[in-house]
């Protein structure tokens, strides 16, 4: 696969993706479809209550509205609303504001982060999981 991304005046990138073809054995390739459909049947099972679950804390928060409270505690159970704000960072903001965006790319650097599985289910949506 092979996708141009065009970054405005910059000469665009290109991303080049290869496969290649491993052959497995008969009985590694029957471990490996049984462990991928108990998967794929466990994500379903999950999506319904995920589904199940949105309904019950939509109706818990609606109740936490009718308080006018933020925060309510009831035996051992405790209802907060969270309404956080991040901050962004605005490179066209911090050009006009005077800053050198050369400097500030040079001091940028790559952090890698915890790898983990990804597993994507025939006729499902692509998804990242854990």
């Amino acid at each position: 696969m092979i996708r141009l991304v065009n970054r405005g005046k910059y000469m665009p990138t290109v991303t080049v993706t290869t496969t290649q073809e491993v052959k497995i054995s008969p009985s590694i390739r029957k471990k490996l479809l049984t462990e991928l459909k108990v998967y794929a049947e466990i994500v379903g099972q999950i999506k319904v209550l995920e589904s199940a679950k949105d309904k019950h804390k939509e109706a818990i928060g609606a109740i936490r509205e009718e308080t006018g409270e933020q925060k309510l505690e009831i035996d051992g159970y405790s209802v907060t609303l969270v309404a956080p704000i991040r901050k962004k960072f605005s490179p066209k903001k911090f050009v006009s504001l005077g800053g050198d965006l050369a400097i500030y790319n040079q001091a940028v650097e790559d952090v890698t982060s915890r790898s983990y599985e990804k597993i994507s289910i025939p006729g499902t949506p692509q998804e990242d999981g854990e």
